[in-house]
């Protein structure tokens, strides 16, 4: 928890911009109670340019940790830190306990991916300048000490934009699948890292996935065949945002059917898979930026 006397989850809020530039504060609101979010003052992170959060206890002392992905600090500084927020008994900490080197940070995931006990911390890095997209994303693995102070393992992923940690082999252990914007053009391949025999990951990608610009992905068993798919939001295809995203349906013993199902999205900036009418079937929920005039008043479904 951090404050507030109502049961609802804080909300928090990572803040790319605002009028100044890349200089607004993230912010985390909490419920003053009936879902009052504006009656309580906003807690602060001094974590600018950020485009994702993560939390979880990751020092286990029953209160819940912060981690932004900063994506830039100016227009074209790419190159920055990710700050971490330690929770305590009298709310968050002022200034970050550590800071992750990071460039182009567009996501972000702290999770014990290896079963060891600790957090380890993955990156989707997008963009290292305006228009290059040739950049790993990285991950760190945790211990009782906490982070090396460099990534241990890079992945050859090229403008990732979001990261999403799911068993996809069906062998028990926690794979990664990364949504990939652009390399030489928007229709790039996304990709999957299968977790090995020795608890980690090779750096190139187990299986690559064509997607159209994507900008976020998702893990579940969309069909119910017991075998978990990706769902990729993509954003634009050959020049145009009413394009297409995918399903790649997962198969038995792992990998992916060859054609991914298809529906309609316009500028997809994001996806999520829940049970929103209760009939025990996973539906998709895409966040839609603009259609093709570049209108922003459209619907997201």
């Amino acid at each position: 928890s951090m404050g507030g006397r109502g049961d609802a989850p804080q909300l928090i809020i990572p803040s790319l911009r605002g009028d100044e530039g890349y200089m607004t504060l993230s912010s985390a609101f909490v419920d003053a109670g009936g879902l009052d979010y504006t009656s309580l003052p906003p807690i602060t992170f001094n974590a600018r340019g950020a485009s994702a959060v993560d939390v979880a206890d990751v020092d286990g002392n029953g209160y819940p940790d912060v981690l932004f992905a900063v994506h830039r600090k100016g227009e074209t500084a790419f190159s920055t830190k990710s700050p971490l927020f330690l929770g305590t008994p009298l709310g968050m900490r002022e200034t970050p306990d550590h800071e992750f080197p990071t460039t182009g940070a567009s996501d972000v995931l702290l999770r014990d991916l290896d079963g060891d006990g600790y957090k380890d911390v993955v990156f989707a890095q997008e963009r290292k300048g305006t228009d290059d997209y040739a950049i790993n994303s990285t991950l760190f693995w945790g211990s009782e000490d906490g982070w090396s102070d460099l990534p241990d393992l890079e992945f050859s992923t090229s403008g990732a934009t979001g990261v999403v940690a799911a068993d996809l082999d069906g062998d028990g252990d926690l794979d990664l699948a990364f949504s990939c914007y652009r390399a030489v053009s928007t229709v790039t391949q996304s990709m999957v890292f299968l977790q090995n025999a020795s608890g980690t990951y090779g750096a190139d990608p187990s299986y690559s996935l064509p997607t159209r610009g994507a900008r976020a992905v998702t893990a579940g068993d969309v069909d119910g065949d017991g075998h978990v798919d990706l769902v990729f939001a993509n954003s634009i295809y050959q020049g145009f945002a009413e394009t297409a995203s995918f399903v790649y349906w997962g198969k038995a013993g792992g990998g992916y059917e060859n054609v991914p199902a298809q529906f309609q999205s316009s500028g997809a900036e994001d996806v999520l898979l829940e049970d929103l009418d209760g009939d025990e079937d996973l539906d998709i929920v895409l966040a839609n930026q603009w259609d093709d005039g570049l209108n922003r008043d459209i619907d997201s479904f």
